[in-house]
């Protein structure tokens, strides 16, 4: 099971990503940084965030997002929050501070 979630949370992000950032998945390599690499501002981040978090159906908390620099890291922490299943957030999420 952990290899078809990687391999979904994998498509779901690589199409989010190049949606939203409009870049091609070529660029979507595992050290790839969301701002410095992929041209995204806090605002695209939000918008990433609040996308993954209903496409994926996780919670990603507000502590949790300078973590998520790298492709990389977003993809081993959105399959480690899938494979853990719904939770009831502590903290808020980071979308709640998007209003």
């Amino acid at each position: 099971m952990i290899r078809s979630t990687e391999s979904h949370v994998r498509s779901v992000l690589e199409r989010l990503v190049c949606q939203r950032l409009a870049v091609t998945p070529e660029q979507l390599t595992a050290d790839a940084s969301f701002i410095r690499d992929l041209g995204a501002d806090s605002l695209d981040m939000i918008d990433l965030i609040l996308a993954l978090e209903t496409e994926l159906k996780v919670r990603i908390s507000e502590s949790e997002v300078p973590n998520l620099a790298t492709v990389g890291a977003a993809l081993a922490r959105l399959c480690e929050l899938v494979e853990a299943g719904p939770r009831p957030a502590a903290a808020p999420s980071a979308s709640e501070h998007a209003v």
